[in-house]
């Protein structure tokens, strides 16, 4: 909880919900992974969250990529 709490202070967000909804549309959209952690009795510990890589689009000298905005919040 303190985390996403630091996290949303740092990206300027107020709220600890939105960057709870952030992570769960990455996750969907296979941006990151998350792994769930526990603590040695069992318990809920924080998140560990795994930037993953993306394969590089195909471009050549006549094209020209368009990146279009991602909505995170969808």
């Amino acid at each position: 909880m303190l985390y996403t709490l630091r996290i949303a202070k740092l990206c300027g967000i107020s709220s600890r919900t939105t960057v709870i909804k952030i992570l769960t549309r990455l996750t969907e959209l296979g941006l990151i992974t998350t792994v769930k952690r526990f603590t040695k009795q069992g318990g809920k510990s924080s998140n560990e969250y795994i930037i993953n890589d993306l394969p590089s689009p195909p471009c050549s000298k006549n094209e020209h990529t368009h990146v279009q905005e991602m909505n995170l919040t969808a």
